[in-house]
């Protein structure tokens, strides 16, 4: 997820990494980025 979007969410891995795990359901939490990042590469194959 964060090779995939990390360039466009301007923070490093590791704070992208603690931000999730910090959360109160963390499996919820990968599962939302997972869509957004599958959502995000569907689009730019379509589109660009």
């Amino acid at each position: 997820m964060y090779r995939l979007l990390g360039p466009y969410l301007n923070v490093t891995f590791k704070e992208f990494k603690v931000s999730v795990l910090q959360d109160v359901y963390p499996e919820t939490e990968v599962a939302i980025w997972c869509r957004i990042a599958t959502v995000w590469y569907d689009y730019h194959e379509r589109v660009l």
